[in-house]
């Protein structure tokens, strides 16, 4: 059953078809709910989230699933579980299983963007927060943050942390268009959106990411 749902999601996800993806996913997993294999779903669905990356799915498809699947209030929690699981397995694997190549061009990319990972925890927790607030790509950021000599603990705490705002207010605007209220829908999309304007001028004034005034920027 696990192996029909993974190979009939390959097939949308060759055509980008993400409504088709979430689709699939969902019906893959109630299926899964609706059999003796029940206990097993919470397993199946971090399973899924942990190899996001080699499946090509999105995190707000995965996030839109477990609302679908799991309900606001369990889903909230599984989904900040599973990403946790798969920043940390993700993480580990690009930092053991990348080639030279790769960590030659991150490093670059790290320079170019004028970071400076500085040693100290509580300063590679500032910046893996701040690189989560940019709106980055999620897998982007765990790739980037392996291949820059970050911490696996300071990562993931900043990791954790970030992701609360992120995961409960994208389940407030799932669960107001859930429930078809157009001015619920309209409030939860405004503070959402402006969440995340707010939190890409914070990554910006950090000035632990962007240049500013052409000068080397450091964790300060």
């Amino acid at each position: 059953m696990v192996l029909a749902l993974i190979s009939g999601y390959l097939t949308i996800a060759s055509n980008f078809n993400f409504q088709g993806m979430v689709q699939s996913l969902e019906l893959g997993l109630k299926s899964i709910r609706a059999s003796t294999w029940s206990w097993s779903l919470p397993v199946v669905f971090i399973l899924i989230f942990t190899a996001r990356p080699i499946l090509l799915i999105p995190t707000f498809v995965m996030n839109i699933v477990a609302f679908a699947v799991f309900g606001p209030f369990e889903g909230f929690f599984i989904v900040l579980l599973a990403e946790q699981i798969s920043a940390f397995t993700f993480f580990l694997g690009i930092k053991h299983l990348a080639g030279e190549g790769l960590k030659s061009s991150f490093e670059k990319l790290t320079k170019k963007m004028r970071l400076n990972v500085d040693q100290k925890s509580s300063k590679q927790f500032n910046l893996v927060a701040v690189l989560r607030l940019a709106s980055l790509p999620f897998d982007f950021v765990t790739a980037s943050c392996a291949l820059s000599g970050v911490r696996i603990v300071p990562f993931l705490l900043a990791t954790f942390v970030v992701s609360i705002p992120w995961v409960l207010l994208f389940f407030l605007v799932i669960s107001s268009v859930s429930t078809g209220s157009i001015l619920e829908t309209i409030l939860n999309s405004v503070i959402f959106f402006g969440f995340i304007l707010i939190s890409g001028l914070v990554a910006k004034k950090s000035g632990l990411i962007l240049p500013r005034d052409k000068k080397e920027l450091v964790l300060d």
